[in-house]
């Protein structure tokens, strides 16, 4: 039993479990806290890599029972349900053994595991309620939009002329997340992997555990052929067809975020390796993350990283 250590508490796996309930049920139970669903896997990814395959499986098994106990309770079941699917990418990204397989091999585990149990979660609650998954989420985005630009107008703070331009405003914005929900789909995915990961690697370093996930992600490092995914995005988005403009427009967000990943690996690389003070390190991570042309700039490092090579030549320069 988790609970005990020889004839005492284990007061480090009751920590553990306590915490992994509070991460597990505060998207399931809190309305409005779904988004925090992207860090469930967490816990998980922690607990494998601090405590073992055997004693983490354990702790999360008595953190899943507290939480769904908690959620038929509160008649939240389905929600903690649809929750479920995102425990085994903790594992996946944990993996297993002494070889462990690459960083990169894992994550692309996780994200396409994760990618056909939603599409396939979406195919079985369409076939039960005979709806079209898809088509309720373009009419979802649409009746929020609608609501939003009603609260505008019932607000009175605006004149006919203010009211024209946001309402045509959030039209553009409907249209833009409707054309990019496969891509805005793919890359939440992508953001919750990516984010396990960084908070992983973060909380071992914090904690000073001695327990690592194997390889450090500031040597993450994409495919050199994922390069040709974006010159297939650039024609796609020249030709002279809508479809193939939305293929491209799709293709490209999703490998904007993906070489995000990489730049951000490398502007923490060259931080660490200039010893920049902390408060500017977070200074300079803040400014990024709200400025959408310094998102950009970050990717486009990543790219450039596929022939620059840019964290082993500077090293390569100073060590010269």
């Amino acid at each position: 039993m988790p609970f005990q250590k020889g004839n005492r508490l284990n007061p480090e796996k009751i920590r553990a479990i306590a915490t992994a309930i509070l991460v597990f049920s505060l998207p399931t139970l809190v309305p409005g806290l779904g988004w925090l669903r992207s860090i469930m896997p967490l816990p998980v990814y922690y607990v494998l890599n601090v405590h073992g395959r055997r004693q983490g499986t354990e702790i999360v098994l008595w953190a899943l029972a507290g939480t769904g106990t908690a959620a038929l309770l509160a008649g939240a079941f389905p929600g903690f349900f649809f929750s479920l699917s995102l425990i085994p990418v903790g594992y996946i990204l944990a993996g297993t053994g002494e070889k462990q397989s690459p960083l990169l091999t894992r994550a692309s585990k996780a994200t396409v595991y994760l990618a056909l149990v939603w599409l396939l979660l979406a195919f079985l609650f369409g076939a039960v309620n005979k709806i079209n998954p898809h088509q309720e989420i373009v009419q979802s985005i649409e009746q929020g939009v609608a609501e939003t630009i009603a609260l505008y107008k019932e607000s009175g703070q605006f004149d006919a002329e203010a009211m024209e331009t946001i309402s045509a405003f959030m039209e553009r914005l409907q249209g833009h997340m409707v054309r990019l929900f496969p891509a805005l789909l793919l890359t939440s995915i992508l953001c919750t992997v990516w984010l396990t990961l960084l908070l992983g690697q973060w909380l071992f370093k914090k904690r000073a555990t001695g327990h690592n996930a194997g390889e450090d992600l500031q040597a993450w490092r994409l495919p050199d052929l994922l390069v040709w995914p974006v010159i297939l995005a650039g024609f796609a988005l020249l030709a002279p067809n809508a479809r193939l403009n939305d293929f491209g427009l799709n293709l490209g967000f999703v490998l904007l975020i993906a070489y995000l990943t990489q730049g951000l690996a490398i502007v923490a690389t060259l931080m660490r390796r200039w010893a920049l003070p902390k408060l500017f390190r977070v200074a300079l991570y803040v400014f990024l993350f709200l400025e959408v042309y310094g998102l950009v700039i970050v990717a486009a490092l990543g790219l450039a990283d596929v022939w620059l090579d840019l964290r082993n030549r500077k090293a390569r320069e100073e060590a010269g």
